[in-house]
């Protein structure tokens, strides 16, 4: 199976029970969690929430509502698909007080690594980019003033249901 690695960080949150559902029964309130060894499955302890990308057995505790289980090894092939992006910082000089102009969209390219054609939002927080709300213009205006500024914006590339954060990093430094 093939799924997106959001983040490019090589593991994604998985809904264990509802993807192997189906392959492991046909009975309703049955309850299936999966872990990495017969061992664990077999004392419950340390359910996997996460799926990584490889060939490799999981162990899936298919339980029914009274307490009788029984485990099924199953066997993983996956592989990611992803947004490969870089954060970059960019310092601009400037006088200490006037207002700077920046166009986010300028540093799209540098930013994307791999594939070249994806769409990118903007955002003022790395929390409003993981929701993918409270979207930001890319012409924004720095207005602080002072000796040295530092601004954060975050760049959401995402393709379907694929998507990677990564932030811009402006820093204004006066000119002596």
């Amino acid at each position: 199976m093939t799924i997106c690695d959001n983040n490019a960080d090589g593991v994604e949150n998985y809904n264990w029970a509802e993807k192997l559902k189906n392959k492991l029964t046909t009975e309703s309130g049955i309850s299936i969690r999966v872990f990495k060894d017969n061992q664990e499955a077999f004392t419950a302890s340390n359910q996997l929430t996460q799926i990584k990308e490889g060939n490799y057995k999981v162990y899936a505790r298919v339980q029914s509502a009274s307490g009788c289980f029984s485990i099924a090894e199953v066997n993983m092939n996956v592989s990611f698909n992803s947004i490969e992006a870089k954060e970059i910082i960019k310092y601009i000089c400037f006088d200490g007080t006037q207002d700077i102009p920046i166009d986010l969209n300028s540093y799209k390219n540098e930013m994307l690594v791999n594939p070249s054609d994806v769409p990118v939002d903007f955002f003022g927080s790395f929390s409003y980019a993981q929701i993918n709300s409270n979207k930001i213009d890319p012409i924004q205006t720095i207005t602080d003033n002072g000796d040295y500024i530092v601004k954060n914006f975050y760049a959401r590339f995402s393709k379907g249901d694929c998507y990677t954060i990564k932030r811009i990093r402006i820093i204004l430094v006066i000119l002596l």
